[in-house]
């Protein structure tokens, strides 16, 4: 089995960004210096007065935010293979290990709270795994998605507030409803990870349904990312 193992320092060690972030910071507080910076997409049509992205308000965003974010680490599609090196005790499955490497890469951002991989598996969909579907922000405050499964308003930005550029790709098997589109697509339940193996891409810049279902991508060399969302 060809597997690209290069990227399991980044979600080991450093969850670092092989094509171009080589450190994960937590966000600083107001108090705690300058804010993160974040591209002018991510901002909305609004911005604050010193030109940053001005957080959505009103009734629905009364409480707590809960957050979405990007996996700094690109990774083929054995995510299982990823977690144990992560965890060398982990036994869950294919979409169990997403959960693991998202959950790794929040502790290290500094983020409290349970997250969850946007990934389907064969008797498992994406939008199943979610029993709070409601909005969901970036770091920084931002609303990203309207509410779990929905298109993104602006492009889903990393664990610092920061949408990745043109490009990526992140591993969903996931369609449009929120479903597996199919057993074949899947990277053999996120286990696989050669040439002849395909699994659904999704593209974290676009604000229609390809966000979770852009293509097919062979399992490996492709290096995607993760959808990381609290729950």
């Amino acid at each position: 089995m060809i597997v690209t193992r290069r990227w399991l320092v980044c979600v080991a060690l450093t969850a670092c960004d092989p094509f171009g972030a080589t450190t994960l910071e937590a966000p600083r507080d107001a108090g705690g210096g300058a804010a993160v910076g974040v591209d002018a997409g991510d901002a909305g049509a609004g911005g604050g007065a010193d030109g940053g992205p001005t957080p959505d308000a009103g009734p629905e965003d009364a409480g707590p935010k809960k957050r979405i974010f990007v996996s700094a680490g690109g990774k083929d599609g054995d995510l299982l293979f990823q977690a144990k090196v992560v965890d060398s005790s982990f036994t869950g499955n294919g979409v169990e290990a997403g959960d693991l490497l998202c959950q790794t890469e929040a502790k290290l951002g500094g983020l409290t709270g349970t997250f969850r991989a946007w990934l389907s598996i064969s008797g498992v969909d994406a939008i199943s795994r979610f029993t709070d579907t409601g909005p969901r922000y970036s770091v920084l405050g931002v609303k990203i998605l309207p509410k779990v499964g929905a298109a993104p308003l602006s492009a889903v930005p990393n664990v610092q507030g920061v949408p990745l550029g043109a490009g990526r790709l992140v591993w969903t098997g996931t369609g449009a409803n929120g479903r597996i589109v199919n057993e074949g697509t899947i990277c053999g339940g996120w286990r696989e990870a050669v040439p002849t193996v395909r699994g659904i891409v999704g593209d974290p810049t676009a604000t229609d349904d390809r966000w979770t279902h852009t293509k097919e991508s062979a399992c490996s060399p492709t290096s995607a990312h993760l959808y990381c969302i609290e729950e």
